[in-house]
């Protein structure tokens, strides 16, 4: 049988994001699947809201910061698979049975879906069209797998890996790859993670070309700081995460994109690529615990 899911939609002061995106899960979830929003510290009470209107469990954060909010929320539920979406995604039907599918197997650890945009921008930003449905395992690269949009995780394998990095990901300094990192350790446990390209959401580009450059920024620190946490580990003795990061997802593309007349994109990936460099170097000098950089703030059991 399927498992139950807690769907958790982390949100932070976007009160109309949030209910659509509420509205489209609802359409998707089935019977007896929990519906969690965890509040990143909202400075308004349209969070709360948004989430009592759609019959949502609020777990409410002091401090901003994704990761911290999706370990709240996996403290306070039971429930066997935890499905992530983020408040600016509209789930589509099927999506929540399709992703607590795979999770039959005992093996799989975590699963991810599909992210398709909304409309063609010039930018586009947390899309992952191109899935193919493989199965990862110990030593994989995580930057394939997916995105932290769409991704669902066995509650205990996540636990067992301490959870999301809170000092990585959306509200903090290092502002992604916080979904890396997790998928990651899980995998470095010996669960497997597998691509389910039929549980799609859509990923609303509601951000500005500004706006959305500073993301690769952000991106990039993450990136970095990940991959230099995955080295001083032990995890990745070869640096194969930090060429990646720093070089095939971003310094590589900038010439072929400035041949191709696609200045945006090569703008986007210098930025990327110095995220990245600069990201490293702080995650050389981080406190590390437990697989993290910080250590979990009472949210994790």
């Amino acid at each position: 049988m399927e498992p139950r899911l807690a769907i958790v939609v982390p949100s932070r002061d976007r009160p109309e994001l949030l209910a659509d995106c509420l509205a489209a899960v609802a359409a998707s979830r089935r019977p007896g699947d929990e519906l969690i929003v965890a509040d990143s510290a909202s400075t308004t009470q349209g969070t709360a809201r948004a989430a009592d209107r759609a019959g949502a469990r609020v777990v409410r954060c002091d401090r901003p910061g994704a990761s911290a909010a999706r370990n709240a929320a996996a403290a306070s539920t039971d429930a066997e698979v935890l499905l992530f979406t983020d408040d600016d995604c509209l789930p589509a039907g099927g999506w929540a049975s399709a992703m607590a599918e795979p999770f039959v197997d005992p093996t799989v650890g975590w699963a991810t879906g599909r992210v398709a945009a909304d409309r063609e921008t010039r930018l586009p930003l947390s899309v992952t069209d191109g899935l193919a449905g493989r199965r990862f395992r110990r030593g994989d690269d995580p930057f394939d797998a997916g995105h932290g949009a769409n991704m669902a995780f066995r509650r205990s394998a996540l636990l067992s890996a301490g959870g999301f990095d809170e000092a990585l990901g959306a509200g903090v300094a290092l502002g992604g790859a916080e979904d890396a990192d997790a998928l990651w350790r899980v995998l470095q446990l010996g669960w497997e993670g597998v691509q389910v390209p039929g549980a799609v959401v859509v990923h609303r580009q509601w951000r500005p070309e500004s706006t959305a450059m500073r993301s690769q920024w952000r991106y990039g620190l993450g990136a970095g700081a990940f991959a230099v946490k995955a080295h001083r580990l032990g995890m990745d003795p070869d640096w194969l995460l930090l060429r990646r990061a720093a070089w095939e997802r971003s310094a590589a593309l900038l010439p072929r994109h400035l041949r191709a007349g696609y200045q945006t994109g090569a703008a986007a990936d210098a930025l990327r690529f110095a995220g990245a460099l600069i990201g490293s170097v702080t995650g050389r000098f981080k406190r590390l615990g437990a697989g993290n950089f910080s250590p979990v703030t009472g949210a994790m059991p």
